[in-house]
């Protein structure tokens, strides 16, 4: 016959030995995070790469499709800082160590990205998970009384996203391919500073430089929005104007260049 106080005993034994004991160090017991993705778009933003890492080698990847978001993604990690980047739409760009990079020669894959680090204490965390509009694409009409033979490049000094999620420099570079009516497409990343332009080439020969980067800081284009705004610029190359307008707005602003 089973004595009840042996069955408590037996009990008591198997958690002690299973449990972190309140006489352990605390620190060595794993805290649950808890994610939330359920705030994201799903029209824009249809499924998530995750990359969580922490302390003594924790690396987890996992994939997550939008009818998932609703429900809470849980993983134990080890207490202390946690690193965790969100995204989608990286086009095979993005790495585990170097983040996004964008590849010479391409523009920047229409991204939606959350980068954040937490401090993993007590028996769990939560965190919401908001992957912005990292990218902007910028529609380019050129406007010309004139025959117009030459080739369109966009440069800066952003080549991408470190693995913190904040823009990092390198060389930027995209060729505009204009279709029949004078227009062409390109995505950029988040800028640093004024450094991008459009340059104007004949063959290898550069004609003209506009700095696309002070007219546009001019309109008062805040490149560290929470999500990133589209833009359209018309290039009138014969008399060296240029306008812009941001996103939706009905507001152009015009710039008169010297050349």
């Amino acid at each position: 016959m089973v004595r009840p106080l042996e069955v408590i005993s037996a009990i008591c034994c198997l958690f002690s030995c299973v449990a972190c004991s309140v006489k352990e160090d605390r620190m060595a017991c794993p805290c649950r995070l808890v994610l939330d993705f359920g705030g994201n778009d799903t029209v824009s933003v249809r499924s998530a790469e995750l990359l969580v890492t922490a302390s003594e080698g924790f690396h987890l990847q996992d994939t997550l499709i939008g009818s998932d978001f609703g429900d809470e993604y849980v993983v134990s990690v080890p207490r202390g800082e946690v690193n965790v980047f969100a995204w989608y739409g990286g086009d095979g760009c993005v790495g585990a160590n170097e983040g996004l990079k964008i590849p010479y020669g391409q523009d920047c894959p229409e991204v939606y990205m959350d980068f954040f680090s937490i401090m993993a204490e007590g028996e769990s965390v939560r965190k919401t998970v908001a992957m912005t509009k990292n990218h902007c694409r910028t529609t380019i009409y050129v406007k010309t009384e004139e025959i117009f033979p030459y080739r369109l490049l966009v440069k800066g000094e952003v080549d991408g996203y470190d693995h913190d999620g904040s823009p990092s420099y390198g060389h930027f570079m995209y060729e505009l391919e204009l279709s029949d009516g004078m227009t062409g497409l390109v995505v950029l990343p988040r800028q640093r500073d004024d450094s991008l332009c459009l340059e104007v080439c004949d063959g290898e020969s550069v004609l003209k430089v506009f700095t696309l980067g002070r007219y546009i800081s001019a309109t008062g284009y805040d490149w560290t929005a929470e999500h990133l705004e589209d833009l359209t610029l018309s290039l009138d190359y014969t008399h060296n104007v240029i306008g812009i307008s941001i996103g939706e707005w009905e507001k152009e602003h015009h710039f008169d260049i010297s050349i």
